[in-house]
C-alpha cells in the first residue's frame, strides 16, 4: 500500500496503523466534493479498517450535505475518528458536527495530533 496520497481537497498519510487526513488550506466542502474524499480514502485504505486523525483545522467551509454525506458513507472502513481542530471556533464547529450529525462509528474532537494518538491508540 503507498503511504502518501493527495487529492485536490487533502493530504492523506499512513502512520504506525492510523490514517492521518490533512485537508487543505481553505478548502470548501460540498456535497460533490465530500463523495471524492470518501472515495479516495477508501481506495487509498485498499478497503482496510483504520482508525483515523482528520485535521479539519485549515476548511473554509463545509456545507450541510457534505456533513451528513461525511457522517454516513464517510463512516465505511473507520474504526474511529478523532478531528483535530487547533482553533476554538474550528474546536465549537467540531463539536457541533459531532453532536447533530451523529457519525456511525466513534468520534471525539481534539486540539492536538497526540492527543489524538493516545486517544485512538487506546481504542485499537
Amino acid at each position: 500500500m503507498n503511504q502518501h496520497f493527495e487529492n485536490k481537497y487533502a493530504y492523506y498519510e499512513l502512520k504506525k496503523e492510523i490514517l492521518h487526513i490533512t485537508f487543505k488550506p481553505k478548502v470548501s466542502i460540498d456535497y460533490v466534493a465530500a463523495c471524492m474524499i470518501i472515495a479516495d480514502r477508501i481506495q487509498f485504505q485498499a478497503y482496510k479498517d483504520y482508525a483515523v486523525i482528520c485535521d479539519v483545522t485549515d476548511i473554509k467551509k463545509i456545507d450541510v450535505s457534505a456533513r451528513h454525506q461525511l457522517a454516513l458513507d464517510g463512516s465505511l472502513l473507520i474504526k474511529a475518528v478523532a478531528l483535530i481542530a487547533r482553533e476554538s471556533g474550528k474546536f465549537a464547529l467540531a463539536s457541533y458536527y459531532i453532536a447533530l450529525n451523529k457519525p456511525s462509528v466513534i468520534t471525539r474532537v481534539f486540539g492536538t495530533v497526540a492527543e489524538a494518538e493516545v486517544f485512538l491508540t487506546a481504542l485499537l
